[in-house]
């Protein structure tokens, strides 16, 4: 129904070809624009508030890479800290991500850790640059159901410690209502009905 289509345009992996994306910038409650913006900096600095975690832990990391380089990713590319305070930095996410000790998983690769274990370093990889937004696009889906809790319970406490705002894609009522304050439900492209939880499920519009 376009789910993953509006999480895409929403962080400007993917250009919307009508209508309007816009994101309230938390940290200067200014509205940004997003299809407006065009130059290779101002994208840069719309990712540092902005990030994404996707669905398949599987694909979604570049099996040649160690843990420490996908994390370490957007600091790089930002130009942000030294080579110390990048490690330090990554050292950090794992420990708050529940990767520990952490330094055993710095150089090792994605193929060496479990479903589990790397959606916990996407999400690492996704706070790393402290941003105020995050779309999730069903990052359990592709996980075991025993370790499916853990992952949300984790994303959940990250969300009231670090301040950040989900944008969390399911097609699991249950676990929308586990996660969400507030629900959209899509249909054909659409948004049909949104509101608060419990009152949308409470008394649904839509079949």
């Amino acid at each position: 129904c376009g789910k993953t289509t509006t999480g895409r345009m929403l962080v400007k992996l993917d250009d919307a070809t009508d209508g309007e994306v816009h994101i309230r910038n938390a940290a200067t409650d200014e509205m940004i624009e997003v299809m407006s913006i065009q130059s290779k900096r101002d994208l840069k600095e719309f990712r540092k508030s902005v990030q994404m975690i996707f669905q398949d832990p599987y694909e979604s990391m570049n099996p040649r890479r160690t843990i420490f380089d996908i994390v370490a990713e957007p600091l790089s590319v930002q130009g942000i800290g030294t080579t110390e305070e990048r490690e330090q930095r990554v050292v950090d996410l794992l420990r708050l991500v529940g990767l520990t000790p952490p330094e055993p998983f710095l150089f090792r690769y994605p193929h060496e850790l479990s479903g589990g274990q790397r959606q916990r370093i996407a999400i690492a990889r996704a706070l790393v640059m402290e941003p105020t937004f995050v779309v999730a696009d069903e990052p359990t889906s592709m996980l075991d159901v025993s370790i499916r809790i853990s992952i949300m319970r984790l994303m959940l406490e990250l969300a009231e410690k670090l301040g950040v705002t989900y944008l969390y894609i399911t097609h699991d009522l249950a676990v929308a209502r586990y996660m969400c304050d507030r629900i959209a439900v899509m249909y054909l492209g659409k948004i049909v009905e949104m509101g608060p939880t419990e009152a949308l499920l409470a008394n649904p519009m839509h079949p």
